[in-house]
């Protein structure tokens, strides 16, 4: 009994195997704990690892029993990891990266060589809020699985600064002697100052009186 075209392969490449019996002999397989018909053999779908095929010819009337022993491997896939290009946001808005696969990702994102933030996701994009301006450093990892390769890439995105706005409120014309009230509004966790003619200070701060 032969076997022709067992061979290594890779998980999810379809493998065709043919069987060769003496006229009129049947036979069985064995591949590793599943068994069936030889005229079946059925070597797909098969997980990634090392395998022993062994094929029985069960011989009759003028023919002994045989059988044959073949090795084989199914090694893991190495899939494509494609990360599409990151827009650069301004601060306190949302970063979104896309990449192509779904399963086992984990992204990181690193400023200055150190680790701002990551997540592990089960879909093709993830979102981060609340970062500082700066440059940042992307790496998507695909974890992989049974069946599959560990891959990773990078990319880069900028978190530019917002504008800064400034408002002030009441400052109008006043007669010698009254008391002018002036409301300053700033963002949220900036500072400023003030310069009246030549008197500078800090713009919590104002006299104007």
């Amino acid at each position: 009994i032969t076997l022709e075209n067992v061979k290594n392969i890779t998980y999810g490449d379809y493998l065709e195997v043919s069987a060769n019996l003496v006229n009129g002999t049947t036979g069985s397989y064995k591949l590793n704990n599943i068994t069936g018909n030889i005229n079946n053999i059925d070597l797909n779908n098969l997980n990634a690892g090392n395998y022993t095929l062994i094929v029985f010819n069960d011989g009759d009337e003028n023919h002994n029993p045989s059988n044959a022993t073949y090795n084989f491997t199914v090694a893991k896939k190495t899939l494509t990891l494609t990360i599409e290009d990151i827009s650069d946001v301004i601060y306190n808005n949302t970063v979104l990266i896309n990449y192509n696969l779904e399963n086992n990702i984990k992204v990181s994102i690193f400023k200055n060589n150190e680790l701002i933030a990551n997540k592990t996701v089960n879909n093709n994009f993830v979102e981060f809020d609340s970062l500082n301006s700066g440059d940042y450093n992307v790496l998507v990892e695909y974890l992989g699985d049974e069946n599959h390769n560990y891959i990773s890439g990078n990319s880069t995105f900028k978190v530019l600064k917002a504008e800064s706005k400034i408002s002030l409120d009441n400052v109008q014309n006043i007669t010698y002697g009254d008391y002018l009230e002036v409301n300053v509004e700033l963002v949220n966790g900036t500072s400023g100052s003030y310069k009246l003619n030549n008197i500078t200070g800090d713009i919590n701060n104002i006299d104007l009186n």
